[in-house]
């Protein structure tokens, strides 16, 4: 569901790799993260080759994940071998219908969708704007950015550290990125926002999709820990006023001028107030050489 396209997995397979770990990994491909997996490893499907070359034992694959004998006698025979092996599952993911759910519908109201048109209406006029993201497009509305222009939208897989210091390279080459990230998954990124964006004062804008509680979405997906963790860097994140996103802090930063994060809530134009340290954020993003943050409740 998307691992092989974060860094975590390979750092894992790395140490118990060389240390002769007796490990049995199992590869659940579903060709799947929130959308299709995307990277080079996925679209070259070389995994065997890259488990051989951190001293992994492949132990076949792809094994039809939903045929149970298939699969029980495959995982019998893994098992019986030792030494750090993977062994490669294809499944298929339910679909929504199948489990007799369905997918919210984001509209014209809700922050995602202002977000973007936002976004879409400052990329036509400066050609340096780019959007990024992490494996998030269609729950950040990034998607529709992607539509009007897909070779200035870039899908980092689940892989939020390496996105923003993506992001940061960018700006030192004079681009204008945005970055629109889940705020819960933002934590993964916090050391490459610090070190490569804000100690080196560059126009990054961070906005934090989904802050505050997100009811049904789950404990994972709660966005409450961005204040704490980006007020250190001095980029406080904060909410839009009166349930209106702003175009000022997408409009100011420049390569002299601000950073900027925010943090949007994923309902419809909630009667949300402004998060602390608002007032300084605002002061920020409209002059001030420090970066933003931005983010607001669901």
């Amino acid at each position: 569901d998307g691992a092989f396209t974060g860094g975590m997995v390979f750092e894992a397979m790395n140490d118990a790799g060389s240390q002769g770990d007796d490990v049995l990994l199992i590869l659940n491909d579903n060709g799947q993260a929130i959308e299709e997996n995307v990277g080079a490893l996925h679209q070259n499907g070389q995994y065997a080759s890259i488990a051989k070359g951190m001293g992994w034992t492949w132990m076949g694959g792809p094994i039809d994940g939903h045929n149970a004998v298939e699969l029980h006698a495959a995982v019998q025979q893994a098992l019986a071998t030792k030494g750090p092996r993977v062994l490669h599952v294809r499944t298929q993911r339910p679909s929504l219908e199948t489990l007799g759910l369905k997918d919210s519908t984001v509209g014209p109201a809700h922050f995602q969708h202002r977000f973007a048109q936002s976004l879409i209406a400052l990329a036509r006029k400066d050609a340096n704007v780019v959007a990024l993201t992490a494996a998030m497009a269609p729950g950040c509305s990034l998607d529709l950015f992607r539509e009007v222009f897909p070779h200035r939208f870039f899908d980092g897989g689940i892989a939020e550290g390496h996105v923003v210091t993506e992001a940061a390279g960018m700006a030192a080459a004079g681009l204008r990125p945005v970055v629109n990230l889940y705020s819960t998954f933002s934590q993964r990124a916090v050391d490459q926002w610090i070190h490569d964006v804000a100690l080196q004062n560059l126009p990054v804008i961070l906005c934090l999709d989904r802050a505050g509680l997100v009811g049904e979405d789950g404990g994972t997906h709660h966005g409450v820990f961005d204040l704490a963790l980006l007020d250190p860097s001095r980029i406080p994140p904060f909410g839009p006023p009166h349930g209106e996103p702003s175009k000022k802090p997408f409009e100011k930063p420049t390569p002299t001028e601000a950073r900027a994060s925010f943090a949007t809530p994923r309902e419809q134009n909630p009667n949300c107030q402004q998060r602390s340290n608002a007032a300084a954020a605002w002061t920020s993003c409209n002059g001030a050489p420090a970066p933003c943050t931005f983010a607001s409740d669901r």
